[in-house]
C-alpha cells in the first residue's frame, strides 16, 4: 500500500469513526441531560472539568510518544523505538501516580471552596471527583499504547475502539434513564468502566502487534531517551496546560458569575466542540505520522508541504460543518436537546467560530512538533490562549459592559467575554506564522498563496449561503435542512474549483482511483 493510499484509508476510517461518534454522542448528550437534569449535568461538567485541567498532561505525553515513535520509525537501530516506548511508558506511570495523589489530596479544597455546588449535592460531587481522578489515571496508562497505533499508522483498529467507546457511552445514557440510584455517581462509575475496557483492548492488542510495546521493563528505558522526551514533554505539558486552563478556566468563571445552569450551557458547547474536533483529529492522525517521518528523514520541504496541506484540508472540513451549524444553532440545539439551557446558543457559536479561526494555521502546530523546537512556540502561541482567562476574569469581576451610543446596542458582560475569547484565538492563530518562518524556514508569502488566499472565496460563498437562508426563510426544520444542503453543495463546488490547486485535485482523483 502506497503512502497516499494509507493516508486515504486512515482518513476514511477516522471520518467513519467521526460521523458515528458525533451522531451517538449528540444523542447520548440529549439523554444525559434528561437523565441527570440540568443541575447535575452542570455539576458533572464543572467537576470533571477541574480534573480535565490536569488531563493536559496525558495529551502532552501522547503527543510526545507519537512524535518520537514516528520520528524513529525507520531508524536503523531497532533498540531506539524500544528505548522511546519504555521511557515514555514509565514517565506516564510516574506522572500519572503523582497527579492522582495530588488530586486526591486536593479533593476537599476544590469541591468545598473552589466550586459553587449546592450543599445537598456535595457528597455526590465528591464521589464524582474521586472517580474522575481514577479514570484519568487509567487514561494515562492507556496513552502510550494508543500512541503506538497512531505512530504505526494503524488507525483502523483505533477507530473501531473509539466507535465501541461511543456505543458504550450511549448505553450508559440509556441506563441512567431507568435507574433509581444516584445517577450522577453511577454515570462517573460507568465511565470508569469504559476506561478499563479501553486499556484492555488497546494495550493488549498493541503488545501483540508492535514489538517495541513489549519493552515494558524499566531496563529498556535509556538516559538519552528520557532526557529528550522529558524536555519535549515539559513544553508540551505547558502548551496543553495553557489551552485547557483557558477552556476550563472559562468554565469556572462562568460557574461563579452565572451559576450552574450556565455551566450546563458551557458543557453543551464543549460537547459540540469535541464532536467537531473529531473531524480535525481524523486529519491529524492520518497525516502526522508521515509528517514526523519526513522530518526524521531530513526532508524539511516535504514536512512543511504536508503541514500546509493539513491547514487547508482541516479548515475546509471545518468550514463545511461549522458555518451551517453557527447559522442554525437555535434549531440544532432545540432538535438535539429539546429544553435548551440559557446561553447555550451563544456559547456554541463562540466555540465553533473560534475553532474555525484556529484551523487556518493549526497544521503549523504539527510542523513545530516535528522540528522539536517547541519552547519559543509554546511561550508565544499558547501563552496567548491562556491570557484569555485573565481578561475574562477582569470582565466578569467588574461586570464590564460597553454601550454603543446612538445604536441602542450593548455588549453585555457575557458578550464581552465571548469577544475576548475570539480576539485571543485570532491572535494566537496569527502568531504561528512568524514563529515557523524563523524556526523552520516557512515562507509566509507561500502560505498565503497556497492556503489563505484560496480559502477566502469558499468561506464567503458558504457564509453568504447560510446567512441568505437565515434571512429569507422562516425558522423551521425545512430551513435547517435547506441550509445544510445548500451550504454543502456550495462548499463542494467552491472547494473543488477555487480552493484546491491542480495537483491537489489530481491527488484526490488518484486516491479514489478516478484519475
Amino acid at each position: 500500500m502506497t503512502g497516499n493510499q494509507r493516508i486515504a484509508l486512515n482518513m476514511a476510517a477516522q471520518y467513519t469513526r467521526s460521523v458515528v461518534n458525533v451522531l451517538l454522542s449528540l444523542y447520548a448528550t440529549r439523554l444525559l441531560l434528561l437523565g441527570l437534569g440540568q443541575t447535575d449535568f452542570g455539576i458533572y461538567s464543572v467537576v470533571a472539568g477541574v480534573i480535565a485541567l490536569l488531563s493536559f498532561v496525558t495529551n502532552a505525553l501522547v503527543t510526545t510518544t507519537q512524535r518520537y515513535l514516528s520520528y524513529y520509525c525507520n531508524h536503523p537501530n531497532p533498540d531506539k523505538p524500544r528505548n522511546v516506548f519504555a521511557s515514555s511508558l514509565w514517565l506516564h506511570i510516574l506522572i500519572g501516580l503523582g497527579l492522582l495523589l495530588l488530586l486526591l489530596a486536593l479533593t476537599r479544597p476544590i469541591i468545598h471552596q473552589l466550586l459553587v455546588i449546592d450543599a445537598n449535592r456535595l457528597s455526590a460531587a465528591t464521589m464524582v471527583y474521586i472517580i474522575s481522578a481514577a479514570t484519568l489515571f487509567l487514561n494515562f496508562l492507556c496513552a502510550p499504547f494508543r500512541a503506538a497505533f497512531v505512530a504505526h499508522e494503524n488507525i483502523v483498529y483505533i477507530s473501531v475502539i473509539d466507535i465501541l467507546d461511543a456505543i458504550l457511552r450511549l448505553l450508559i445514557a440509556v441506563i441512567l434513564l431507568r435507574c433509581l440510584t444516584d445517577r450522577l455517581v453511577l454515570y462517573a462509575s460507568l465511565l470508569f468502566g469504559i476506561s478499563v475496557v479501553n486499556i484492555l483492548l488497546i494495550g493488549g492488542y498493541s503488545l501483540y502487534l508492535f514489538p517495541e510495546t513489549r519493552a515494558v521493563s524499566p531496563h529498556y528505558a535509556s538516559r538519552d531517551a528520557l532526557k529528550d522526551i522529558s524536555q519535549f514533554i515539559g513544553w508540551s505539558i505547558y502548551s496543553s496546560a495553557c489551552i485547557l486552563i483557558r477552556t476550563q478556566g472559562l468554565a469556572v468563571i462562568i460557574n461563579r458569575t452565572f451559576g450552574s445552569i450556565a455551566n450546563a450551557a458551557y458543557g453543551i458547547a464543549q460537547q459540540v466542540l469535541n464532536a467537531v474536533y473529531f473531524l480535525y483529529s481524523a486529519i491529524v492522525n492520518a497525516m502526522n505520522p508521515g509528517l514526523m517521518r519526513a522530518e526524521g528523514e531530513g526532508d524539511r520541504q516535504r514536512m512543511l508541504s504536508i503541514a500546509l496541506t493539513e491547514c487547508k484540508v482541516a479548515y475546509l472540513v471545518m468550514l463545511a460543518v461549522c458555518v451551517p451549524l453557527i447559522a442554525e444553532m437555535p434549531a440544532v440545539l432545540h432538535i438535539w436537546l429539546g429544553d435548551v439551557p440559557e446561553y447555550a446558543v451563544a456559547l456554541c457559536r463562540m466555540t465553533l467560530l473560534g475553532c474555525l479561526i484556529d484551523q487556518l494555521t493549526l497544521g503549523l502546530n504539527s510542523a513545530n512538533q516535528a522540528t522539536g523546537k517547541i519552547a519559543t512556540y509554546s511561550l508565544l502561541v499558547n501563552t496567548t490562549k491562556a491570557i484569555t482567562i485573565l481578561f475574562a476574569a477582569i470582565i466578569a469581576n467588574y461586570a464590564l459592559s460597553i454601550h454603543l451610543p446612538g445604536t441602542g446596542w450593548e455588549l453585555s458582560t457575557f458578550r464581552l467575554i465571548i469577544v475576548c475569547y475570539l480576539a485571543f484565538e485570532t491572535l494566537s492563530m496569527l502568531l504561528r506564522l512568524p514563529h515557523l518562518r524563523r524556526s523552520a524556514g516557512l515562507s509566509i508569502r507561500y502560505y498565503m498563496r497556497q492556503v489563505a488566499f484560496p480559502l477566502v472565496l469558499p468561506t464567503l460563498l458558504v457564509g453568504i449561503s447560510a446567512l441568505g437562508m437565515h434571512a429569507l426563510v422562516e425558522p423551521s426544520v425545512y430551513r435547517l435542512l435547506g441550509t445544510l444542503v445548500l451550504c454543502f453543495v456550495i462548499w463542494i463546488i467552491s472547494t473543488w474549483l477555487l480552493a484546491l490547486n491542480r495537483n491537489e485535485r489530481h491527488t484526490i482523483l488518484t486516491l479514489f482511483h478516478l484519475g
